[in-house]
């Protein structure tokens, strides 16, 4: 009996100590925990991701571009092809001469693909950049207006000059295009070019309509020795801000006399503003009148509406006769 007690006591405490080593590490549950996350963690990205990125293309994103690009920065009406390298003085001339033609592609008040109020200084004065090295050109500050003026030595006896006036800084839109050209006062051989038809009175009437108002004036003009008598004709379009001045020889008489032909033009000066702003400049002109100007309804028999018939009647051959009381 005492031999079987001796026996049964180290078997009872092996027996114990097995089952406590058991109950610390059980061997089944280790396995099922490692291979659980497995699935789990390549499962939840498909369903997670799936509706998150379609919302965010086909709804918010979608609505909202429309609204960002409903109200774009002003841009020119008219683009202008991209300008030529223009190497000798006879290119520079036919450039010019096609440009005149066309206007560069628009219609008045936008001239040569420049339109006040919208193009900027600066794409202005890009636009005129291809003539610079057949002229003598000039950009800065001038007070609070920034000013690009061109001034182009292409033709013998015909001056053509360009300004463009910005407020503030070429970087603002144009506020002002100023386009003068004049020849000699006495040699008549000298004329403009067909290519300025398109801004004398039946092609600039018959693409504008009746101009608002009508100033002329008559007068002597040039140097002593080499004076002449001289009809000035401003047209104005308030709406557009347009204003184009015309002068060349007169008869002198009781009634001055005036039968305005391209043929005998001496001077030719086009202003074209931003009609919307109230510092417009408005008869008697762009430029200095060398005649006491006048509204045409005042010194002849004729107002704008009957100047506008009566020119667009006559193919443009539209004269005008004034008592010699109202001149010098």
């Amino acid at each position: 009996m005492k031999t079987l007690k001796r026996c049964l006591i180290p078997l009872l405490t092996l027996l114990c100590l097995l089952l406590l080593a058991a109950c610390a590490n059980p061997p089944t549950p280790l396995t099922e925990t490692a291979t659980a996350p497995a699935p789990t963690s390549t499962a939840m990205p498909s369903p997670t991701l799936t509706p998150t990125r379609t919302p965010r293309t086909m709804g918010p994103t979608s609505t909202h571009f429309p609204t960002a690009t409903a109200t774009p920065p002003p841009v020119p009406p008219t683009l202008l092809p991209p300008l030529p390298a223009l190497r000798t003085t006879e290119e520079a001339a036919a450039f010019i001469i096609k440009m005149q033609e066309t206007n560069g592609g628009c219609e008045l008040p936008c001239w040569w693909g420049i339109t006040p109020g919208k193009t900027t200084g600066q794409d202005a004065e890009q636009t005129l950049s291809v003539l610079r090295k057949f002229g003598e050109s000039e950009g800065g500050m001038v007070g609070a207006i920034y000013i690009y003026s061109l001034d182009l030595h292409v033709y013998a006896n015909l001056r053509f000059g360009v300004r463009v006036d910005t407020k503030t800084s070429k970087n603002q839109p144009v506020d002002r295009v100023s386009v003068e050209s004049f020849t000699t006062v006495i040699d008549d051989s000298v004329r403009y070019d067909e290519s300025w038809r398109r801004y004398f009175i039946n092609e600039l009437l018959t693409r504008l309509g009746q101009p608002s108002e009508v100033w002329v004036g008559f007068g002597p003009y040039g140097t002593q020795g080499s004076k002449r008598y001289f009809y000035e004709l401003m047209v104005f379009y308030e709406d557009l801000g347009v204003t184009v001045e015309y002068a060349g020889p007169a008869v002198k008489g009781n009634l001055n006399r005036a039968c305005p032909t391209l043929e005998q033009l001496k001077l030719l000066r086009l202003d074209v503003q931003n009609s919307s702003d109230p510092k417009m400049v408005r008869p008697p002109g762009p430029g200095e009148p060398f005649t006491d100007l006048r509204p045409i309804s005042e010194v002849t028999n004729l107002n704008p509406e009957k100047f506008y018939n009566s020119a667009k009647d006559s193919n443009g051959q539209v004269c005008i006769e004034s008592p010699a009381k109202f001149w010098r």
